[in-house]
């Protein structure tokens, strides 16, 4: 890099990058993108019965609150996971557990 009068000479796109590394932007920027492909890829039953989603370490938990629907989708994840991972372009999701 060269120094200039004022600072470091650096393009704004390698800023906004480091920035995005130092504050972990890329990480919430990924989990609100899974947030919205869910509400588009998922039934109303399961909007309704959707608590809360969250990825770690590269795999979505979903929290349920119908034990029923639970188990219903244990032989749904694969498709589900499937359908999230067309729309995702950087690292695919592993595994979806229903919690």
């Amino acid at each position: 890099m060269k120094k200039r009068r004022f600072g470091y000479s650096n393009s704004i796109s390698a800023i906004i990058e480091e920035m995005a590394k130092r504050y972990r932007w890329n990480a919430q920027t990924r989990q609100a993108n899974i947030q919205v492909l869910w509400e588009k890829i998922a039934d109303k039953e399961l909007l309704a019965s959707t608590e809360r989603i969250h990825l770690e370490n590269n795999v979505l938990y979903v929290s349920i609150n119908n034990s029923s629907l639970k188990f219903t989708l244990r032989f749904r994840a694969k498709e589900l996971l499937n359908e999230l991972n067309k729309h995702l372009e950087d690292l695919p999701i592993l595994e979806i557990r229903f919690i």
